[in-house]
């Protein structure tokens, strides 16, 4: 009788919660211009009774992860849907499981019962916003939403705290297992980077978006069944209320040895604080040391939030006293993360600075040169050319009148630019650099550009060359 009693109660708490959290799903809509902007992708929908469990995956401070092993599908909730509805689920109960690995592609995500006790609306409203942002988010690092309930978030009605769900791509396994368990077999020094690349992009795309991720750890990372590094856990993602480059005052959530100093301190902050998170998440992938992994909260906030210390960039430097860590930072990253933990958020790079000079350092280390300027239009160019050869760049010298480094030697006559630039790439993006496009449009129209406007592409582009 008393469990009964416990269990009618705690039903009796998510019922009545259900409304406030339609209120607040409402007022988050008309104050959200990315929520209200993009509509939601379709996803498949779900009863929570159809949905097959196997083991436990993961669990987070208000929710749990479980393996899903098969859609037992209810011709009932079928009816109800339109067909298109119907047939999406229906491939997605065919598919259940990886044909290579014979192992379950998704996951099912939703609260923990203790929530139901302890923090529900709050662990609620983060669940149904990290749908909500899934939902409308695409990008190749960034976990996929699969599924969701029928009834939205009216399906906790009923008084269960699984009534809402999330169903989600299945990650072999998280960056920070990878880093503690599988130390001797590393990834190469060039994966790595691609990670760092592929991480910088991911969180570039949300900041474009208007939206800060706030808790970038290793945990929070993972494999797909491909190898590709994915962002996942947007339970304290937030939507920012401005222009990108404007300090706010938010909560101090995350992980404290990722978390910028700002945060921690409770001062104003903006989308930067991902930048800083980030650095410490690729010192710690080159390094496989924790940052700070000795250093109590009162400790950590002496020295790295009050003294500005930072991790060691250094070879061969004690980490903490906690091991001797070999430190084989390319002169490159050593200078980048220095930028990316800036004690000024002001001086900090942005996150789509730290993804150029990435991409220009990856096409580096393959042989090649990328460069990419953005044009007061909005279209961004992109020059790109491999480095290895430089016949066509052997020309008499009295008929070249661009060049674009001296270090390489890489000249060429604007009028046969087309023959030069034989893998010149245009796409769309935004960026601005001061001083290169003159150059650039000199070389696409083949008129001609001036002295200053060269010897601002030969400074900016040979920070990139050598």
């Amino acid at each position: 009788m008393k469990t009964r009693s416990q269990e009618w109660w705690k039903r009796q708490l998510v019922q009545r919660s259900t409304a406030t959290l339609n209120d607040d799903m409402e007022r988050l809509f008309s104050e959200s211009p990315f929520l209200s902007a993009h509509p939601s992708r379709d996803v498949a929908k779900f009863d929570r009774s159809e949905i097959v469990t196997g083991r436990v995956l993961g669990k987070g401070g208000f929710s749990v992860v479980y393996e899903v092993i098969g859609f037992d599908l209810d011709s009932f909730v079928s009816r109800s849907l339109r067909p298109e509805e119907r047939k999406l689920r229906e491939a997605y109960a065919r598919n259940v499981l990886d044909p290579k690995t014979k192992r379950s592609r998704f996951v099912i995500k939703y609260l923990r019962p203790e929530t139901v006790r302890h923090g529900f609306r709050e662990a609620a409203n983060d669940l149904v916003l990290e749908g909500e942002f899934l939902s409308r988010l695409q990008h190749e690092n960034i976990i996929a939403l699969h599924g969701l309930p029928v009834n939205g978030v009216n399906a906790w009605q009923d008084g269960l705290h699984d009534g809402y769900f999330l169903i989600l791509d299945r990650l072999t396994e998280t960056l920070d297992h990878c880093l503690h368990n599988k130390i001797a077999k590393a990834p190469s020094e060039r994966k790595k980077m691609e990670y760092a690349l592929d991480l910088a992009s991911a969180i570039e795309y949300l900041h474009s978006h208007g939206i800060v991720f706030r808790d970038l750890k290793p945990s929070n990372l993972g494999f797909s069944s491909t190898g590709r590094i994915q962002l996942y856990d947007f339970g304290l993602a937030r939507e920012l209320p401005g222009d990108g480059n404007d300090l706010y005052e938010m909560s101090g959530v995350g992980t404290r040895r990722y978390m910028a100093p700002e945060v921690i301190r409770e001062r104003l902050y903006n989308a930067k604080v991902d930048v800083y998170s980030w650095s410490m998440v690729v010192w710690q992938l080159f390094t496989h040391c924790k940052p700070y992994s000795l250093y109590s909260p009162v400790e950590h906030a002496r020295h790295v939030c009050i003294g500005g210390e930072r991790p060691p960039l250094g070879k061969g430097l004690d980490i903490h006293g906690d091991l001797k860590a070999s430190l084989c930072l390319s002169p490159f990253l050593k200078d980048l993360l220095a930028h990316c933990w800036d004690e000024s958020i002001r001086d900090r790079c942005s996150m789509s600075d730290v993804r150029r000079r990435m991409q220009c350092e990856m096409a580096r280390m393959n042989g090649s040169f990328f460069y990419t300027e953005a044009t007061p239009e909005g279209i961004e160019v992109t020059i790109s050319f491999d480095l290895g050869s430089t016949r066509q760049f052997d020309r008499d010298e009295d008929n070249n009148t661009v060049s674009l480094t001296e270090k390489f030697g890489e000249s060429f006559d604007e009028t046969q630019s087309s023959l030069s630039l034989g893998h010149l790439v245009m796409k769309e993006s935004v960026s601005d650099t001061e001083g290169c496009y003159p150059v650039l449009k000199s070389v696409l129209s083949g008129s001609t550009c001036s002295t200053s406007s060269l010897s601002a592409a030969d400074s900016f582009l040979g920070t990139y060359i050598i």
